[in-house]
């Protein structure tokens, strides 16, 4: 499929074509100005610097004089006992534990954990590039004032900060900046160094990379917020290549009306080259995945749905996921001829054939 792509014709010279948009778009936003935005409930943010708490403890563990492990436990972490419980999943590794028994698995964990040297030089790292003063909560007030508003009756959780070291594998499975659990949502700030930063495992790739930088804070909570609301394509129902992208699409969606003022380039995590690939052969893309809609292949789903630096089957320079790009655009088409609905009625949406024909998207 689009061998026209691989084969001949390449984007025309962006030199001639971009400031013709640029003057354009730059026209518009100085005539209209940004769109005003309702006023937006006040939301209540419980968040620690939970990384600020083991890097004290780590200090006490390798102070010239030691503290000890229990009393480092009981004077650090043990005021926050609740996060570090979900955190070390301690339910799922001993549900029958008491509170002492649960108390004592953590106090030997943790206490592991923060007297290794090198678990002190990264959680000193992270310090210098999120001081205690660092204004997350801060940052991440106003997307969660936009969920609040759009599910009244949602109960936020508890935010919280954590490092943990580099899985030695490189496995991007294993990446955990951020850890949702019942009831907290930690970031993991060793994973926000920048993409630069010389101690990520070595093998992972440079496209997974680049999401390690801190203007990703925000897009990440985000997207993993979106990820848990909105429900899984079922897959008992034999699910098609549409039905994947369009579920794709409305996650994308719902990232952008948290973060409107964010970029569909950083939002999809693409280079602002594949945000221009993908932009200008739109069409084209769209003609050539039409008769492939309804085919329930796995491999095509995976060329154009998986996370990959460009998809597979074309050339290096290509946007990835192709599949998201496009649903993404329905489901925009979809709701622009649909404004009375809201987000909350567009998660509820599980019939993706109806939005798709409902949204007469053609690019």
């Amino acid at each position: 499929m689009l061998i026209f792509l691989i084969s001949g014709g390449q984007p025309r010279d962006k030199k001639k074509t971009l400031p013709v948009v640029a003057g354009l778009l730059l026209f518009l936003i100085q005539a209209c100005g940004p769109a005003p935005e309702p006023d937006l409930p006040p939301v209540e943010i419980d968040f620690r610097r939970t990384d600020s708490l083991m890097w004290a403890c780590a200090q006490a563990l390798q102070a010239a004089e030691p503290m000890a492990p229990e009393e480092a436990y009981a004077r650090y972490l043990q005021p926050d006992r609740d996060f570090w419980y979900e955190w070390l999943g301690v339910d799922q590794i001993m549900p029958e534990a008491t509170p002492p028994q649960a108390d004592s698995f953590m106090t030997r964990q943790l206490s592991q954990l923060l007297s290794d040297p090198a678990m002190l030089t990264l959680l000193d790292t992270v310090r210098l590039a999120f001081p205690y003063d660092y204004p997350l909560a801060e940052r991440i007030e106003p997307p969660l004032r936009r969920l609040v508003a759009a599910f009244d009756s949602l109960e936020l959780p508890a935010f919280r900060t954590h490092v943990n070291g580099y899985v030695p594998s490189g496995d991007p499975r294993t990446v955990d900046q951020l850890l949702p659990s019942p009831h907290y949502f930690s970031f993991g700030l060793h994973y926000f160094l920048g993409p630069e930063f010389a101690f990520y495992p070595p093998t992972l790739p440079a496209y997974i990379r680049r999401r390690f930088d801190p203007r990703y804070l925000e897009l990440m909570m985000v997207r993993e917020i979106a990820e848990g609301m909105v429900p899984p394509v079922d897959l008992s129902r034999q699910p098609t290549l549409l039905d994947h992208m369009v579920q794709a699409g409305i996650k994308q969606y719902f990232v952008r009306q948290l973060l409107p003022e964010t970029p569909d380039s950083v939002r999809l995590f693409y280079t602002e080259d594949q945000m221009y690939w993908a932009d200008y052969y739109e069409e084209r893309i769209y003609k050539e995945l039409i008769p492939h809609l309804y085919e329930i292949d796995f491999k095509l789903m995976r060329d154009y749905l998986s996370d990959k630096p460009f998809t597979s089957n074309l050339s290096n320079e290509s946007a990835p996921r192709l599949g998201e790009y496009c649903g993404t655009r329905i489901v925009e088409a979809y709701m622009a001829r649909h404004p009375e609905e809201g987000l909350a009625d567009l998660v509820e949406r599980t019939d993706y054939d109806a939005i798709f024909r409902e949204s007469r998207y053609k690019p």
